[in-house]
């Protein structure tokens, strides 16, 4: 008797597991980006910056402090309380266990329900009782259009039926959309998914990363190869989110036309589901490829932005004006090996210092100033052969301050647009 009663009990509605583990990494990610805003912060007060390389690492650490920002929020308001949450309908209330703490919702004390809810940016819903308390459930709480039936059911004057239509059709689609995503990572699917996560943008990187190695010099290969990683997976990320939300849009209107017809037809369609991913899926990897290709081509990854605090009119550049760093070129005798006249940048983040190249190494060159932070100089007005290694470099627009620096601090060529990045013998600065 106590087995059959058992078996009778509503099932237990909770936040499927992929989700809970999800909610950790987030809080993963939430430290790891609060340490490096930590690490830029403390960089920014010690070194105190200023001219050239301020705007740069202020922008480093603004951008790390959003993220910090955006993970903590997401972590401590939103996903934390979801961990341990479990709830049952039953026939005039509702059980809803918070770890160890229990909370009945009787149906007959509801007096509204309120919702906020989108099945593409999800949302929640939630009940207001009586004495003004209100119990909030997300949408991507698994079967939680369960909770919503059982309310209307005990009382369907709660809400006007095509406002209950509307939001139950957007609970069912965004659980349906939750257990397709989960799907990617289950059985076979999961390997095409990992694969197409990992293994091919990683190779891809792999191909490209060593191809450049042998074209230019890399003194920083961590630097050079999270380059590498950031620029393959842009177009992995936004082609891979563009073919998600275009397959659960084709699927979400099939599953909202039957739902006007059928009510209660609330059942994956998996053999249409299947058919619309074989159907979309040769677009998305007809793109991925395209931009593959186009990375390959113009070494994409070779490349970041600059904006220069300070005018400096012998390299032709305005106070915040953006331009473009061209990576490849830092070295002599290499397929992008830096010629005289060059507009360079060199020396270590947040404090980069723009110049231009004068000689080249075996040139003679008169030596007369004091070097920045990171390069060397002999005494003033020295005229001497540029060793092995090294470079000249003009730091003023009337021929002073004429320093030497090693090769291996030079981070790039300047070019004028992201054009002139592209075709780099067309257009430098």
């Amino acid at each position: 008797m106590v087995e059959q009663n058992r078996s009778r009990e509503p099932r237990v509605l909770e936040y499927r597991k992929h989700l809970k583990t999800g909610i950790y990494l987030v809080f993963a990610a939430f430290v790891f980006s609060s340490g490096l805003c930590l690490g830029d912060l403390v960089q920014w007060v010690r070194e105190a910056p200023s001219g050239t390389h301020s705007a740069e690492l202020l922008h480093s650490l603004l951008v790390k402090l959003f993220f910090s920002v955006l993970f903590g929020l997401q972590y401590f308001v939103n996903l934390r309380p979801l961990a341990a949450f479990q709830v049952q309908v039953f026939e005039d209330y509702l059980q809803i266990r918070r770890g160890q703490a229990e909370v009945r919702v009787d149906f007959d004390r509801v007096t509204s329900v309120q919702c906020d809810a989108n099945p593409s940016l999800g949302g929640w819903f939630g009940l207001v009782m009586k004495d003004g308390q209100k119990h909030d459930f997300s949408m991507v709480l698994e079967r939680a259009e369960k909770i919503l039936d059982g309310v209307i059911r005990f009382n369907p004057l709660l809400m006007e039926r095509e406002r209950y239509l509307k939001l139950r059709t957007q609970l069912i689609l965004a659980d349906h959309g939750m257990a397709r995503f989960y799907g990617h990572f289950k059985g076979r699917a999961a390997w095409v998914t990992l694969s197409h996560l990992f293994v091919v943008p990683i190779g891809f990187a792999a191909i490209l990363g060593f191809k450049q190695m042998h074209q230019m010099s890399v003194p920083n290969p961590v630097s050079f190869w999270v380059m590498t990683l950031r620029m393959v997976y842009f177009p992995v990320l936004i082609l891979g989110g563009c073919f998600l939300w275009w397959m659960n849009r084709t699927i979400d209107r099939s599953i909202e036309e039957r739902l006007s017809r059928e009510p209660e037809n609330k059942l994956r369609d998996i053999t249409f589901e299947e058919k619309t991913v074989q159907r979309l899926l040769p677009y998305h990897l007809g793109g991925l490829i395209a931009a593959f290709a186009v990375i390959y081509a113009f070494d994409l990854n070779s490349f970041s932005w600059l904006t220069p605090a300070a005018d400096l009119p012998h390299l032709n550049l305005h106070q915040r004006e953006t331009v473009w760093l061209d990576h490849r070129f830092n070295c002599v005798k290499c397929a992008h090996s830096l010629k005289r006249g060059d507009a360079i940048v060199f020396g270590n983040k947040g404090n980069r210092t723009f110049g231009r190249l004068v000689r080249l190494p075996g040139e003679m060159s008169q030596v007369n100033g004091v070097a920045p932070a990171g390069g060397r100089s002999p005494a003033s007005f020295e005229r001497l052969r540029v060793p092995e290694g090294k470079v000249a470099i003009q730091l003023n627009p009337d021929g002073g301050d004429v320093v030497l620096i090693d090769l291996s601090e030079v981070k790039g060529r300047l070019t004028g647009t992201f054009f002139g990045f592209l075709f780099p013998e067309d257009s430098p600065i």
